[in-house]
């Protein structure tokens, strides 16, 4: 089978090497003055290294290029070499201190020595070939270099320092490709199309392995399956300063696939459908032979999930090939399909990043039906947002569920979008207080829909929620919050807390539903992070929209007409728009510059009437959100007054499970590992390039607390400017021990400005500002 012909171009013609050869020679300096070094006399030590006359590379980009290094001795390095030099110096020391200490500082001291760089001249030379290189490859042909080792008595350093004469850039006079006249019409159109190298620009091997690749990439998905080429040949002008490149493809007879045949190795397991596979082919009988389509067509086998191993290649085994067709054999070599068991496990929220733990009790099934749909019952107990139970043990979320899943992950295509289908059955119980629990029966039905790589958003959405959820020992809530009402407004006040989960009762008691909540939602992603755990690059973007399924209402009325009225729409009025965008950058091995925007925003329709889920509703502060705060306790609240300060327990409530309608967040991380260091014992250097420390800055707040005045109206009212003048402040810095799910993290943070304070917003007016620092005990990275 042909792959792509990725190959380094080198040299181009002889005539290259001669004059690199003759740039080179003669071309050093070493002084013979030289310091030596302190661990060695007989050798010298690189101070410095110093670039000099170079206008069209950088010096950081030459330096990283070449092997030779500026000594680096680390802070502890030179402490360590200064007891052992002053050791040395003291005759008593033999006598003081034991054999084992000063054998032990000598293997410490010899692990170190990584870090002391001698001259080394046919380093240096290895140097002058690369700096060449890097410029002959670039156009600047003449370029001349070289080098000179001298000392510099003032700062008592060795320097190693290159010169460089760039000299004139070359051209390119002209570009032939060799044997494309014989391909077909089409592909000769995409690749003029696609062309990037114009005559009279500046030569840059890159830029040419770039368009070759891509030349032989077009030859590769349009039929031309023996397609290759010859390394490309440079003809160098010297006089006019010029390049005329040719480059020989060799593309042969355009192949069709004549045949198509599947080979399973089931290992005992059920086979899926011959149908269900040929519709993950990009491919079919009678299509020119297309490379992208073929590992297309691998991958879409093994997004099934029952497949351990894909392999598509040729073969004449089966079927005769031709000079103008191929035979394709699909080998499949299949995963264990039954599995079941008792087990923890963790998951992750896709936008608010909340980590739930638990453990459960499973049966999952890869192939139930032989079209690769799998199944699987379980029963679990999960503790949410695992980060806010561990900063407070009191503040323990229980949830109990049973339930069933099921997925069929592909149903249809179109292009190249992928769309599957998965649904859940599912009974719950939660935990949120002392004494109110909430009873869920649901049956979310998802439509996910993979889409192409290229696109910024590569997933998205589609899904429906019907749900029937109960509030329980609501009245004995209410009861107890009453109980400590002084006034009457007072009394209305915990009315307002409570009018959620009270609307939900009676629309219950006075209705009869079937389902309290139907829910429509769309969502769509991009994610590019190189590891959605610990990423280093990328981002991560998410636009969510969900709420009331109007859809359903002509359904309502037909429903209404035969008797049964309220029966589908339910009580949950609501509209909902979120958007989260995550970036990460890169600055080196070891640290990574990480930014975080989040809205959101939600409608409230019918107030006195309706009621918005617990688990739909926003909330700020937390280990993922504001850390200056405690999960949950952040809010925008100037002008408001419950009357609550004497009943701590309504408070916390109103506090922990009655949010806001609108959430803005943000925040700036950085993040540094340590490196692995080489001096010490492996299993101890793995570990402490474990750890990390963070830096961070947070800003957000909430907005908008769901709780209602004697009206039916919010008692929090914002104007337009408060949705930035009441935006949050907090900054501070963690610790961070990586493991393979994510770091263990432990975060320490301080309000720096508190919109909704009666005196002392910051922290440079309010009284023992320190003794509001919180940590957050936390599994994952914030984002």
């Amino acid at each position: 089978m042909a792959f792509l012909n990725v190959q380094y171009f080198k040299g181009i013609l002889i005539l290259l090497l001669i004059a690199c050869c003759k740039n080179v020679a003669g071309s050093q300096s070493i002084s013979d003055n030289l310091i030596p070094s302190a661990k060695e006399s007989t050798l010298f030590e690189i101070g410095k290294v110093e670039v000099e006359g170079n206008l069209f590379f950088s010096d950081s980009e030459i330096k990283s290029l070449i092997p030779s290094r500026a000594t680096n001795r680390s802070w502890s390095h030179r402490i360590l070499q200064y007891y052992s030099e002053q050791i040395q110096m003291n005759s008593a020391s033999d006598y003081v201190l034991p054999p084992y200490t000063i054998s032990t500082l000598n293997t410490v001291l010899e692990r170190m020595e990584y870090e002391i760089q001698y001259f080394e001249k046919l380093k240096a030379e290895i140097d002058l070939e690369s700096i060449t290189n890097l410029y002959f490859q670039n156009g600047f042909h003449d370029v001349e270099v070289t080098y000179e080792f001298f000392p510099d008595y003032k700062t008592m350093l060795n320097i190693l320092k290159f010169n460089i004469i760039e000299n004139k850039q070359y051209t390119i006079k002209s570009i032939n490709y060799l044997n494309l006249d014989s391909i077909d019409s089409e592909t000769k159109r995409l690749i003029e199309i696609n062309k990037q190298i114009q005559v009279n620009e500046y030569y840059k091997l890159g830029k040419l392995d770039n368009e070759v690749i891509i030349i032989q990439s077009i030859l590769l998905n349009n039929g031309y399956f023996y397609s290759h080429f010859d390394s490309p040949i440079i003809s160098i002008d010297s006089v006019n300063k010029t390049d005329s490149i040719t480059v020989e493809f060799f593309p042969g007879k355009r192949q069709k696939i004549a045949s198509i045949t599947f080979i399973d190795s089931t290992k005992g397991q059920q086979v899926v459908s011959r149908s269900m596979k040929s519709r993950q082919l990009a491919f079919s009988v009678g299509d020119y032979y297309s490379y992208s389509n073929i590992q297309s067509s691998s991958d879409n086998m093994l997004s099934l999930g029952t497949f351990e191993l894909v392999k598509i290649d040729t073969s004449s085994i089966f079927e005769q090939q031709s000079d103008s067709t191929l035979s394709f054999i699909v080998f499949t070599q299949y995963k264990k399909q039954q599995e079941y068991g008792f087990s923890a496990f963790l998951n992750r929220t896709a936008i608010d990043n909340l980590v739930n733990l638990g453990a459960e009790l499973s049966y999952f099934h890869r192939n139930i039906f032989g079209a690769a749909q799998s199944i699987n019952p379980f029963a679990r107990v999960t503790i949410n947002d695992i980060s806010r139970s561990l900063s407070n043990f009191t503040q323990v979320e229980f949830e109990y569920q049973f339930g069933i899943n099921f997925a069929q992950p592909f149903l249809t295509s179109f292009e190249r979008a992928r769309t599957g289908l998965s649904f859940q059955f599912l009974w719950s119980l939660r935990t949120l207080d002392e004494y109110l629990r909430i009873n869920t029966i649901s049956l979310p039905i998802r439509f996910p829909t993979t889409l192409p790589r290229w696109t910024y958003f590569n997933s998205m959405e589609l899904n429906l929620t019907l749900e029937r959820q109960s509030p329980q020992n609501l009245d004995e809530a209410i009861v107890q919050s009453l109980s400590k009402a002084k006034t009457l407004k007072d009394s209305l006040n915990i009315m307002g807390v409570y009018s959620l989960y009270s609307n939900l009762t009676e629309h219950i008691e006075n209705k009869s539903p079937w389902l309290t909540a139907d829910i429509f939602g769309f969502s769509i992603f991009g994610d590019t992070r190189d590891n959605p755990f610990t990423p280093t690059k990328g981002y991560f973007s998410a636009l969510n929209l969900d709420g009331w399924n109007v859809f359903f209402y002509p359904v309502e009325l037909l429903l209404d007409a035969s008797g049964l009225k309220n029966k589908i729409m339910g009580a949950a009025k609501y509209f909902r728009v979120q958007l989260a965008n995550y970036w990460f950058w890169s600055l080196n091995s070891q640290s990574v510059l990480a930014l975080k925007q989040r809205e959101g925003l939600i409608y409230w329709f019918d107030k006195r009437n309706s009621y918005i889920p617990f688990e739909r509703q926003f909330f700020a502060g937390g280990a993922n959100s504001v850390r200056g705060w405690q999960s949950r306790k952040l809010r925008y609240t100037k002008g408001v007054n419950l009357g609550l300060e004497n009943d701590e327990v309504t408070y916390n409530f109103i506090s922990d499970y009655v949010g806001s309608n609108t959430l803005i967040e943000g925040s700036l991380e950085y993040r540094y590992t340590f490196p692995k260091p080489s001096s010490i014992d492996p299993t101890i250097a793995e570990q402490i390039a474990n750890i990390g420390i963070t830096a961070f800055l947070d800003w957000g707040n909430s907005f908008g607390w769901l709780v209602l005045d004697e009206q039916g109206e919010y008692i929090s009212k914002n104007k337009w400017f408060e949705y930035v003048t009441g935006l949050a402040l907090a900054g501070g810095f963690g610790l961070r021990y990586n493991t393979p799910i994510g770091p263990i993290r432990l975060d320490f943070a301080i309000p720096l400005y508190d919109p909704s304070a009666r005196e002392g917003k910051t922290i440079f007016t309010k009284k023992n500002a320190l003794s509001s620092v919180v940590f957050h005990i936390g599994l994952g990275n914030a984002f």
